[in-house]
């Protein structure tokens, strides 16, 4: 019996839940006791739902099944790492007469007040075409997005043709969304494959009390997270 865990996203922001999926694969011949993954503990995370897939042949050998977990951390734990614990499944060889245990290994995932996704509304396009190229930045309400390098920024070898600014709140978190009208005119011979850089957004965290400074010094230490980066296909023949 084996188990291999994947997380959508190794960081997490206040309020969003934590997708888990387990896979489970065993042999023909081996009863797994999948009912047990409904009572995992899985504490500091709470176990919101637990979706337990169909039986599914893996070879002629083995088969398989997906087990997807949602889970939440408590309003009151703050940033830092925190960690997925251990599964661990009973199982009972049936030909052999033997029992054993099948384990997953800790999973280490980091709290952080801000963090971005970006897409884009095609992957494929004709040269010239306008792409919209959006960012979504959720961070918690005391932290400050620094908006004037995001209206700058160069997408090389695309050109920012607009950009357009809304911002949201989402239960405890802030949302700004970018989105972006880029597109490109120009090609190096035989360039089908571009890249949508990644680039950063800079921020700083709200405080209640103005620091002393001297003089030149900064009032606020600004830090970044980068946006991804995404790779835009070029078709190569035009109707």
């Amino acid at each position: 019996v084996e188990l291999w865990t994947f997380i959508d996203n190794y960081r997490f922001v206040s309020g969003k839940m934590v997708h888990l999926t387990v896979q489970l694969l065993w042999k023909l011949g081996i009863n797994v006791n999948t009912e047990k993954f409904e009572n995992v503990d899985l504490s500091p995370f709470k176990v919101e739902n637990v979706t337990i897939g169909e039986r599914q042949i893996f070879n002629n050998d083995r088969d398989y099944q997906l087990i997807t977990f949602m889970l939440s951390l408590p309003d009151d734990k703050g940033e830092g790492l925190y960690t997925i614990p251990s599964i661990t499944i009973p199982y009972k060889d049936e030909v052999d007469k033997i029992t054993g245990q099948a384990t997953t290994s800790p999973i280490p995932l980091k709290k952080v007040p801000i963090m971005v996704e970006a897409s884009v509304d095609k992957d494929v396009v004709n040269l010239g075409d306008r792409v919209h190229y959006k960012i979504t930045i959720w961070h918690e309400r005391y932290i400050e997005i620094l908006k004037d390098n995001l209206k700058t920024f160069k997408f090389d070898p695309f050109k920012m043709l607009d950009c357009d600014f809304r911002e949201e709140t989402d239960g405890r978190l802030k949302k700004l969304i970018v989105d972006y009208e880029i597109s490109v005119y120009d090609l190096a011979e035989e360039e089908n494959t571009l890249e949508i850089p990644s680039f950063p957004v800079l921020y700083y965290k709200q405080t209640d009390e103005v620091p002393e400074r001297e003089e030149g010094e900064e009032l606020f230490v600004t830090q970044q997270v980068s946006a991804p980066a995404i790779l835009v296909l070029m078709n190569s023949l035009l109707k």
